[in-house]
């Protein structure tokens, strides 16, 4: 996310909490550290713990916390970020739940890949992308040999997913935003530069778009067998009208969702909290 756009996006959300009438505190996970069993926040042991805990970090020290104290409501569970931490990891999971997405395969560099060696899988041409990438980057469009090469050193030659390339879908995707059992905002990526990568970091722009109630069910299905309650969910188009799977995203761009379809995500956020947490309290 740009960082103009996080800042506004982290403003919407503090406002969000603010009015739902729930006591929240905003920390910097940065400034969180352990020492033995104890936590610290910028120097001074925590004693006092919130009975539910919105986080957007991957960072173990707050992942730890979740892991030790059962009785926090974690959004998301500490699965579900493990699940997202790895694009691999999510796909795999997915596929032995019978998640129409497309065909992959996974190596490390190690093995000594050759672009003709993944075409016989995958085509002529298909997508190469770092497991552990983000907005877009380590993505790479391959259809040949010296493409390949090039990608795989700008991967950095680490863990390495390749990806049929769903030609229909280029330059365009489909991003779902799923709070709890309900989808709470769709709207579609276009790239507009001939990239064939839509994420608004690499230039992309959002459309609104409206779900079928059957292309709701996948983005519901995901979540549930990924273990989240707050997710983007992104998908590809195909000529058939289905959506295929592409990733999760811990990430939510609520002032994008607010300018562009008038829908307050985290305002709709904050009442699921509340169920969570029982009304009242």
């Amino acid at each position: 996310m740009r960082k103009g756009a996080f800042k506004t996006s982290k403003k919407l959300l503090i406002n969000s909490a603010k009015t739902s009438g729930l006591s929240f505190k905003f920390i910097d996970a940065l400034y969180l550290f352990w020492i033995g069993n104890t936590l610290f926040y910028k120097g001074i042991p925590v004693k006092q713990f919130p009975k539910l805990i919105l986080s957007r970090t991957k960072r173990e020290k707050l992942r730890r916390l979740v892991d030790i104290r059962p009785d926090i409501i974690a959004i998301n569970s500490n699965c579900c970020y493990e699940l997202s931490r790895s694009k691999l990891r999510a796909h795999i999971e997915l596929e032995e739940h019978g998640i129409r997405q497309p065909k992959f395969i996974a190596r490390t560099w190690q093995h000594g890949d050759s672009y003709e060696s993944v075409k016989e899988q995958l085509g002529d041409k298909f997508i190469m992308k770092n497991v552990y990438g983000y907005q877009g980057k380590q993505v790479f469009l391959v259809s040949n040999e010296k493409e390949f090469c090039k990608a795989l050193r700008k991967c950095k030659r680490k863990e390495t997913m390749y990806q049929e390339f769903i030609e229909y879908s280029s330059g365009r995707d489909v991003r779902s935003i799923v709070i709890g059992d309900k989808v709470v905002a769709t709207f579609m990526r276009e790239s507009f530069n001939g990239d064939f990568r839509a994420n608004l970091s690499q230039g992309g722009k959002a459309t609104p778009f409206q779900l079928t109630s059957e292309q709701e069910w996948p983005a519901l299905q995901i979540c549930k067998i990924l273990k989240g309650e707050f997710l983007s969910v992104d998908f590809l188009l195909t000529q058939d009208g289905e959506l295929v799977f592409c990733e999760i995203n811990l990430h939510t761009q609520y002032s994008l969702t607010k300018r562009l379809l008038d829908i307050d995500v985290g305002d709709i956020l904050m009442e699921y909290i509340k169920d969570r947490l029982g009304r009242g309290q």
